[in-house]
C-alpha cells in the first residue's frame, strides 16, 4: 500500500475494520513513536509499553481525526503526552555515590555529540512549536520527506512550505540556544534527520497491531492504566484548562520559582531555585576565566546527607551551565528542595568544572550554605600514546585508549601521524591506560594495562605492545534447563592492578592511586544450549554475571564494608564470579541459582486494593557498577556494533486487585520502592534511617509474597525530622 496516504489507511481501518490497513500504519510509524517514547523514558521495555498505548489510542480515535490531520505530528504529540503520563509514575531513585558518579560520567561523555545534547530536549522543543510548524519539521526532518512532499501534505506551494520549515527551524534553534546548546541551523537539522527516528524492536510491530486493532481489549492492566492517564492529559491539554506539567516562571530577587501541577491529584507545589557562588583558580591561585561548571547531582541535608542523587530533569529542567568571568567567578543554579515531595533540602552540589587548558575536576560536596574554598584546576599535562604489533613494531593506527581521568570526551583525543594519539588535559598523579585497536585485517588487538605517574610541567610519550585478544568460551552449569530462554551474559575485565575485591577496604589504596578507571565491558545473548562466545577481549581479571528466565549467576561472595575497623557483611549486593584469563582461549562454566518471584499486593488501611502502584526493584552488582543484568553500552564499539540489550523488567504496576508480579529477580535483592500518584509507603525507620524503601529478603526458586499497606500522600515527609 505504498501509494495510500496515512489518513486513507486510517479511514479503511475505521470504516471496514481493515487489519491490513492498520498494520501498514504501524509499519510506517512505529519507529517514530518508539523513538520519541525511548527519548523520554530511556528503558526499552517502558518505551514498548508507551508505543503500544499510543497505537491503541490511535485505533480508538480513528473516527474522530480530521481528514487534514498530519498523522506524524499527531503521533509525536500523543506519544509525548503518553510518555508524560507514564513518567508521573516514576519515582526518584536513590543511588550509591559510585553509581551516581558512573551515570554522570557516562552522560558527560555522551554529551560530546550534538545529538546527545539535543535528545533530552528535542520533544519539548517540538511541543513548543505551533501545529503547522511542528507538522512541517516532523515531515521534513523526522520522516525525511522532500520539500515538495511536505508541501503536498500541508496543501501549500513549495515556497510556502520552505518558508514554514525555515521559520520552524529558527524557533528550534533559539529554543536550544537559550538552554546553552548553540548549533548552526544546518547542524541542527542534520542531527535531527540522522538520529531522531531509530528502529523499533523487530517483533514490536506485530504485537502492537494485534492489540491495537482490538482497541486494547487484550492489553495488560498497566497499559490500560497508561492509556487512561494519557487520554486524560490529552483532554485537559485540548481544553487548555490544565496541562500535564504546567510551569509558571516568576523572577524575584535572584530566586526562580516553578509552579508544578499534577492533573490527577489537582495538587500544586513550588520548586524554588537559588544560586551559589563558585570561584575557580589555577594552581597558582590566579582566577580562571571561561571554565564551565555543570551540576549533575546533589546531596540533601540531614541523615541522608551521605547519599548522592542525580539531577531530576523532568522536575527541574536540564541543569544550567555557568561560565566563570574574568575574576574566576560563576553563579550555579540549584533547587532549594532537592526532593520536594519529601521536603528534603539541597545541602551540597555535585558538578564538573572543565576548561580547554586544564584537567577536569568534579567536586562531590560543594556546600550551598557555607563559603567554600576556590575550586583549583591544574594545567593539563601532555600525553602521547601509540600501539604496535610484532617484532617489527608495525603501528596500529586505529586505537581506542582507556585512560583513568575525571571526564574524557572523544574529541579530547587527537589522532596524529602514524597512529599516535595525543591528550593534553592529563592530571598529575597515578594513571592507568589500556589500548584497544584494530588491524587492517579486521582483527582486534589489546595492550596490557600500563601504569605510570605524571608530574606537572612534564610531557609523556609511550608506545605499547599490543596482541590479539583472548577468545572467551563459556557455558551455564547443568542446573539450568535447556533450552535456555532469554539468557544474557555480561562481562567486565579489570586491569591486573585491581583484584577481585569484595569490599572497598581491599582496594582503597589502589582507588586512590588510580581513580576513575572503568573496566572494559561487553555482553552477549546466551544460546539455547547454554553457551556463549566472546571472540576477542582484553587481558586482565574477568568478572561475569548471567541472567535469564528462571536463573541468575550465583553471587561470587559476600559484599562487606569496614565499620569501626571491622568488616561487616552488607546485604543487598551481588558480586560477579571472577575468572582468570589465559591466551589464546579461556573456557569457563558459570555457576547458577534459581531466580525469585515477587508477588506484591497493595491495599489501603481499610483493605481496599490499590491499582496503579508501580513497584521498582534495583538489584545491584558490585565491581560492575549497575543494575544486575543491565548494560547499555559495549566497549567493543566502535569496532563491533552489538544489538542493544533491553533492560531486565524489574518493575510492574498493580492491577485492579492491587497485585503486581515481577519475575526473574536475583535473590540477593533486599528491597523495593513503590510509587503511586495519591498514595505512599509509610515511613520506614530502621535504626533511625527515615525513608520509604521497603526492605525484604528474597528466597531463590520461590514466589515471595508481600502485602503492603499504603497511606494517602502528604501525611508526613522524610524531611520533617
Amino acid at each position: 500500500m505504498p501509494d495510500v496516504s496515512a489518513m486513507e489507511l486510517l479511514r479503511d481501518y475505521d470504516r471496514q475494520g481493515s487489519e491490513a490497513a492498520f498494520a501498514e500504519l504501524v509499519r510506517r510509524h512505529i519507529n517514530l513513536v518508539y523513538s520519541v517514547a525511548f527519548r523520554h523514558v530511556g528503558i526499552a521495555a517502558h518505551a514498548e509499553e508507551i508505543t503500544q498505548a499510543v497505537f491503541v489510542i490511535l485505533a480508538r480515535k480513528a473516527a474522530r481525526l480530521r481528514p487534514d490531520t498530519v498523522l506524524e505530528g499527531w503521533l509525536h504529540e500523543t506519544t509525548r503526552l503518553t510518555a508524560l503520563s507514564f513518567l508521573r509514575g516514576e519515582r526518584r531513585r536513590q543511588f550509591r555515590e559510585q553509581e551516581a558518579y558512573m551515570q554522570s560520567t557516562l552522560q558527560e561523555s555522551a554529551d560530546a555529540s550534538a545529538w546527545n545534547q539535543l535528545a533530552p530536549l528535542l520533544d519539548e522543543a517540538m511541543s513548543r512549536l505551533g501545529k503547522t510548524d511542528r507538522d512541517a519539521v516532523m515531515l521534513r526532518f523526522f520522516k525525511d520527506k522532500s520539500v515538495r512532499e511536505v508541501a503536498a501534505v500541508l496543501r501549500v506551494n513549495e515556497g510556502a512550505a520552505q518558508r514554514r520549515i525555515l521559520r520552524a527551524v529558527e524557533k528550534l534553534r533559539r529554543f536550544f540556544t537559550k538552554r546553552g546548546i548553540v548549533l548552526p541551523a544546518a547542524v541542527l537539522t542534520a542531527t535531527i534527520s540522522a538520529n531522531s527516528v531509530q528502529a523499533a524492536p523487530v517483533a514490536l510491530a506485530k504485537a502492537v497491531t494485534a492489540i491495537a486493532v482490538a482497541k486494547g481489549a487484550a492489553a495488560s492492566g498497566s497499559t490500560l492504566t497508561l492509556i487512561k492517564g494519557a487520554l486524560k492529559i490529552m483532554a485537559w491539554t485540548k481544553m487548555k484548562t490544565a496541562v500535564a506539567v504546567g510551569v509558571g516562571v516568576l523572577l524575584a530577587a535572584g530566586t526562580t520559582t516553578l509552579t508544578i501541577k499534577e492533573i490527577k491529584e489537582h495538587k500544586t507545589y513550588s520548586v524554588e531555585f537559588k544560586k551559589v557562588l563558585v570561584v575557580v583558580q589555577d594552581e597558582d591561585g590566579k582566577p580562571v576565566e571561561g571554565a564551565t561548571i555543570l551540576p549533575d547531582g546533589f546531596r540533601v541535608k540531614g541523615i541522608h546527607g551521605a547519599d548522592a542523587y542525580g539531577w531530576n530533569k523532568k522536575l527541574f529542567g536540564p541543569p544550567e551551565k555557568a561560565v566563570t568571568d574574568r575574576d574566576g567567578k560563576a553563579y550555579v543554579k540549584y533547587p532549594v528542595e532537592g526532593i520536594p515531595e519529601e521536603k528534603e533540602f539541597t545541602g551540597k552540589l555535585i558538578f564538573s568544572v572543565s576548561h580547554p587548558e586544564f584537567s577536569t575536576v568534579r567536586p562531590q560536596e560543594y556546600s550551598v550554605d557555607s563559603p567554600e574554598q576556590p575550586i583549583q584546576l591544574t594545567h593539563g599535562i601532555h600525553l602521547e600514546v601509540a600501539g604496535y604489533v610484532g617484532s617489527d613494531h608495525q603501528a596500529v593506527t586505529e586505537l581506542v585508549p582507556n585512560l583513568n581521568e575525571e571526564i574524557i570526551h572523544k574529541e579530547d583525543w587527537q589522532k596524529m601521524e602514524n597512529g599516535v594519539y595525543a591528550f593534553h588535559k592529563l592530571s598529575p598523579g597515578g594513571h592507568l591506560i589500556q589500548l584497544m585497536g584494530r588491524l587492517p585485517s579486521g582483527e582486534i588487538v589489546y595492550s596490557e594495562s600500563f601504569a605510570f605517574t605524571t608530574e606537572k610541567g612534564k610531557e609523556y610519550n609511550f608506545a605499547l605492545k599490543m596482541k590479539l585478544g583472548i577468545r572467551l568460551e563459556g557455558r551455564l552449569d547443568d542446573k539450568v534447563p535447556r533450552p535456555v530462554k532469554n539468557g544474557r551474559v555480561l562481562i567486565s575485565v579489570r586491569p591486573n592492578e585491581f583484584p577481585a575485591w569484595n569490599n572497598y577496604a581491599d582496594v582503597d589504596d589502589i582507588l586512590k592511586k588510580y581513580p576513575n578507571f572503568y573496566p572494559w565491558k561487553s555482553y552477549r545473548p546466551i544460546t539455547e544450549d547454554g553457551t556463549f562466545v566472546f571472540e576477542s577481549i582484553p587481558p586482565g581479571g574477568l568478572d561475569v554475571i548471567v541472567h535469564g528466565d528462571g536463573f541468575v549467576s550465583q553471587s561470587g561472595g559476600d559484599f562487606s564494608q569496614r565499620i569501626n575497623s571491622k568488616l561487616v557483611k552488607v546485604p543487598g549486593f551481588a558480586l560477579p564470579q571472577p575468572f582468570s584469563l589465559v591466551a589464546p582461549t579461556t573456557k569457563i562454566e558459570v555457576v547458577t541459582e534459581p531466580t525469585a518471584t515477587l508477588e506484591l499486593t497493595a491495599k489501603t488501611k481499610w483493605g481496599k486494593p490499590v491499582a496503579g502502584a508501580t513497584v521498582y526493584l534495583n538489584p545491584n552488582v558490585v565491581r560492575m557498577n549497575g543494575i544486575f543484568g543491565n548494560m547499555r553500552q559495549s566497549n567493543e564499539e566502535p569496532f563491533r556494533t552489538l544489538a542493544p540489550l533491553p533492560d531486565v523488567p524489574y518493575s510492574a504496576t498493580t492491577d485492579k486487585n492491587g497485585v503486581a508480579v515481577i519475575r526473574n529477580v536475583p535473590a540477593t535483592t533486599r528491597g523495593m520502592e513503590v510509587y503511586h500518584p495519591q498514595f505512599q509507603v509509610p515511613l520506614q525507620e530502621p535504626k533511625g534511617w527515615r525513608d520509604r524503601h521497603i526492605r525484604m529478603t528474597f528466597s531463590p526458586g520461590a514466589t515471595n509474597q508481600f502485602e503492603l499497606t499504603l497511606e494517602p500522600k502528604g501525611k508526613d515527609f522524610i524531611g520533617n525530622n
